[in-house]
């Protein structure tokens, strides 16, 4: 691999970073931390999705809950901060249902092939 493409690695290899620092600061003092610690390390997981040795739609799937993950843990940190009700259910609900529907996007693309326009045009 040359030096460009090592670039990739370096969002993730980053992020890792900064959630294992925000967990360790969660776990000493302050409880905002931890949720931005696992927010980072879902975040990062998700950019990794592309290499992993697995099927196309596995790795869309795999990326999609982690990034779905992430913002969950990023909102719960902003709440935590700011004092406000966290409403956990409703948001770990429209969180589900939201994956439902990529589910049911993702699969669903494989399921129907378009046809190509050449042959929509006869």
């Amino acid at each position: 691999m040359d030096t460009f493409s090592n670039f990739a690695f370096l969002l993730p290899t980053t992020m890792t970073l900064f959630g294992l620092v925000f967990l360790v600061i969660g776990g000493l003092a302050q409880s905002t931390a931890s949720a931005w610690g696992v927010g980072f390390i879902f975040g990062a997981a998700s950019f990794v999705a592309p290499v992993l040795p697995m099927p196309v739609m596995l790795q869309s799937l795999f990326g999609n809950a982690t990034i779905l993950v992430s913002f969950f843990y990023y909102g719960e940190a902003l709440l935590r901060h700011f004092g406000a009700p966290r409403l956990t259910a409703i948001r770990l609900i429209s969180s589900l249902l939201a994956y439902a529907a990529i589910i049911v996007a993702v699969v669903g693309a494989k399921a129907c092939r378009l046809s190509s326009p050449s042959v929509m045009l006869r």
